[in-house]
Parts: C-alpha cells; structure tokens; sequence
C-alpha cells in the first residue's frame, strides 16, 4: 500500500510539474519574441524529464549526455546572435536533440549510431505520446471516482479514451471527406464559420496554449513510464557482399575519369591564365561555375567510400589491398575537387562577393574535407567507428557554425572588397541580422555619400525597431548590442 501511495504521488507531481511547465511557456513565449526565453525553456524541460526519470537514468560517458553540449550551446545562441537562418534551424533541431537525450539516457541500450534511431524518435514522439496523452486525465479521474463505482469508472474510462482517439482521426478524415463532397464541404464550412464567431480572447487563447503544452509534455513523458517499447539489439544483418574485382573495375574507371579531369584542371584553373581556353570560353567564366556540381561529385565519392567499406567481401587479402590503394586514390581526387570547388568559389566571390549561401558551402566543403580524410583512415585502419564519428564530427561542426558570427564576417568581407574595387551590395547587406549593425556602421565614415545615405536610412529604421521596449524574455545579446551601437546615429540631424 505504501508503494502504491509512493506512486500516486508521484504521478500527481508529475502532472502538476507539466502544468507548471504549461504556464510557464506561456509566460515566457505568448506574444514576444524569442530570446534567452529559448535557453530558459530548454533548462525547465530538462529538469523537468530529469526529476521524472531520477529513479532509471544514470549519468555516464555515452551520446545522450553528449548530445547535451550542443543542446544548450545552441539554445544559447537564441540569446546571443540573431542570424535567421541559424536560428530558424536550431528551432527545428534543439527537440530533435533533446528527444534523442531523452530516449539514450532513459534506456543506454538503444543505438544512436544506427538508423534505427530514427524509427524510435518517431515512434516516441508520435504514436507512444498520442497512446500515453489520456493517461494522466484518466488517472485524475479514477482518483475522484470513489472506489465502489468501479465498473462505473471503466466505462467513463473507455469514453475518454475513445474520444481522444477520434481527435487524430478526424483531423485527417474531414478535409478527406470535405474534399470527396462538395455538399459535405459546404455544411462542413457553414460550422467552420460558426466558430469564426466566436472570439477567443487573450486569456482563452493562452489557456488552450497552456493545455495543448500540458498534453504534449504529459503524455510524452507518462510514456516513459509506461511499459517501455522492445529495443531491438543490434544484430549482424548479413548484406549482399560486392566482388572486389567488381569494385576493383568500378574504382578503375572512376578513377581514371577523375585523372583526366584533375589534368584538365591543373591546366587550365590552376595554371596561367594565358593557357589556350576552347573556343567560346572566357578564363572567368570557366574559372567562377562548376563549384556546387563539384561538391555533389565529392559527397557521391563519399558514398562510393562508405558502400565500399560496407558491401566488399574481404576475404581475399591481396585484392582488398589494391582495392585500398584504389580507394585512396579516389580519396585525392576528392580532395582535389574539393580544393578546385573552393577555388572557383573563392574566385565568384572576389567578383560577387560573400552570402550566407557562400558561406554555408565553404563550410560544408570543410566538413566534407574532415569525413573524407576520416574516411581514408578508415581504408587502413578499419577500427574507426566510422558512423560514430560522423555524427559526431557533424553535430560539433554544426555547433561551432552558430558561433562564428557569418554575419560579422560577410560585413567586413564587404567593405575589403569595397575599398579594393569600389562595389558593394548595399541591398544584400540591409537583409542581414543584428549581428551585422556594429560593423556596417564602419561603412557611414568611409564610403562615399550616396553609399553612406543608405546606410544610415537602413540603420535609422533598424534604430527604431531596436529602441522599441521589449520584456526581458526577448533579450537578445546582438540586438543589445546593436541598439548601443547605434544610440548616436540620427543625432547630427536634430
């Protein structure tokens, strides 16, 4: 008895802790913007499954504990920067994260590094969440239900659980049958219109945001509790194994394509420019194009690497040494494509300038460069968890990406390439984030007048955007910044 009480309580605290977690998101997040709210919110929801899961989870060297440090990293840059597009990223990428923490610390069995990783966020989140949602409603009904009425409750039980099943249902059935009918549809719309009516004010509209934040977390975290889903143990599937003289062939005629381009490469891109181009091609033209057709050459090779290592039966000792001969051979051409993509790029910037788009590209040809060289640490050293690594290596690149501030560096970019050429897109640079404010405001002192105008037009309307006053949820370290940057642009006009 006294363990069922332990239980009970338990149960109750952790609906009473989700609620509060309901209300607290709606403090935090209801008509403002994002800022060191995100972080905040991330902490609450960790210590909320933590204390839950106290009992069963244990901290250990293992990828749910890892996969922290890029959690709060990125959360924090909510708080920091102001890039959108980073951000808009993290926002989609922080619960993936944090799902995964949840299901590796709450069972060290599963495999992070194996797709089937995939299939258990989708079941936790979805069908294990929707199963697990009527269970605390269910469990404060059976609380006040006095315990004779036993048959009674069951009943009511049966009733709730059906019509929270037919919430899901209907809302893929009804725009099926709306769309099947056009009669349905109409009566359908007239009912829709019926709640157009009915106006919702602020505190009903937060009331349903905080109940919708209760289900969600409740039931997500109600399904840890219950009987956990069967993890399957990895087990040595058996793949179809390739013929080493199969790939032998298939990397002997790759590699010989890739020779003859790389010496058409070093004759005509990395050469003199004086170098005899075809007729119809300029030494520009031919040296600024080809950079992203080159980078998805470079991931298909990565893919020839990794099917190599998975698919080619080892038995024969001599053959699978020349295949490792072959493989680093495809491994320079790889690099010199890489060089080559980051050549042509470097030269389209000179004439264009930096972007986001640019910058993200020579950062993945980056972190294409480190998997590739993994990769042929691999070919020799076959104990690498290649997998692993790569998920690794690719979380710890995305990380560091949030931290570099692109904004910052395609500013200064720009006025380099201003003072040697005399351009600048002035329209590009009025699109980028707070980040950028503190260096453009370099521009009103140095460029010339017309250039100067626009800036300070552009930094003038992003003054008054910044100047408004905003509750402290929405702190943002970059628009501070910004707006102390720019406390003294505008003056002279007073």
């Amino acid at each position: 008895m006294e363990v069922k009480g332990s239980q009970v309580k338990e149960k109750l605290l952790l609906i009473l802790f989700a609620l509060a977690a309901g209300f607290i998101f709606d403090y935090l997040f209801y008509g403002k913007e994002l800022g060191i709210s995100y972080p905040i919110y991330v902490l609450v929801l960790l210590s909320l499954f933590w204390w839950s899961q106290r009992q069963f989870i244990s901290v250990e060297k293992s990828f749910g504990w890892f996969v922290l440090i890029p959690v709060l990293l990125l959360a924090a840059t909510f708080a920091i920067y102001a890039n959108p597009v980073l951000l808009a990223i993290n926002f989609l990428l922080i619960p993936v994260l944090l799902v995964v923490h949840t299901i590796s610390a709450a069972n060290s069995r599963v495999s992070w590094s194996d797709l089937s990783i995939i299939g258990q966020i989708v079941k936790r989140v979805i069908p294990l969440t929707i199963e697990n949602i009527p269970k605390p409603f269910l469990f404060i009904v059976e609380q006040l239900t006095p315990k004779e009425s036993g048959s009674g409750f069951l009943t009511v039980k049966k009733i709730v659980t059906g019509l929270l099943i037919c919430v899901p249902v209907l809302f893929v059935v009804l725009p099926l049958l709306s769309s099947a009918d056009m009669v349905f549809n109409h009566y359908l719309s007239h009912v829709a219109r019926f709640w157009e009516l009915v106006e919702l004010g602020p505190a009903a509209r937060q009331g349903l945001i905080i109940l919708f934040v209760f289900v969600c977390l409740s039931g997500y975290i109600w399904s840890f509790h219950s009987k956990p889903p069967k993890v399957e143990t990895e087990k040595p599937t058996k793949h179809g194994s390739l013929d080493p003289v199969t790939l032998l062939t298939v990397l002997f005629v790759i590699n010989l394509v890739y020779l003859l381009f790389s010496i058409i490469q070093f004759s005509y891109l990395y050469g003199v420019q004086g170098h005899l181009l075809p007729a119809g091609f300029t030494y520009a033209e031919y040296a600024r194009r080809g950079f992203f057709e080159l980078v998805a050459v470079t991931i298909i090779n990565l893919g020839i690497l990794l099917g190599s290592f998975h698919y080619v039966d080892k038995k024969n000792q001599r053959v699978n040494t020349i295949v490792r001969y072959c493989l680093s051979l495809l491994v320079l051409f790889s690099l010199n494509m890489l060089f080559s993509a980051h050549f042509k790029m470097s030269l389209y910037e000179e004439a264009c300038g930096l972007t986001y788009l640019r910058v993200f590209v020579h950062y993945f040809m980056l972190l294409l460069l480190t998997l590739i060289l993994l990769a042929l640490g691999h070919v020799w050293h076959n104990k690498i968890p290649l997998a692993k690594a790569y998920i690794v290596i690719a979380l710890a690149f995305y990380t560091v990406l949030n931290f570099i501030n692109i904004d910052k560096i395609i500013v200064r970019s720009s006025i380099d390439r201003y003072v040697k050429t005399g351009e600048i897109d002035i329209n590009y640079l009025k699109t980028l984030s707070c980040d950028a404010i503190p260096d453009l405001l370099t521009l009103t002192q140095d460029a010339d007048q017309e250039t100067v105008q626009q800036i300070k037009a552009y930094l003038l309307k992003e003054k008054q955007y910044l100047a408004e006053d905003k509750p402290w949820q929405s702190f943002n370290y970059s628009r501070y910044k910004a707006n102390s940057a720019l406390k003294n642009v505008g003056g002279e006009n007073r």
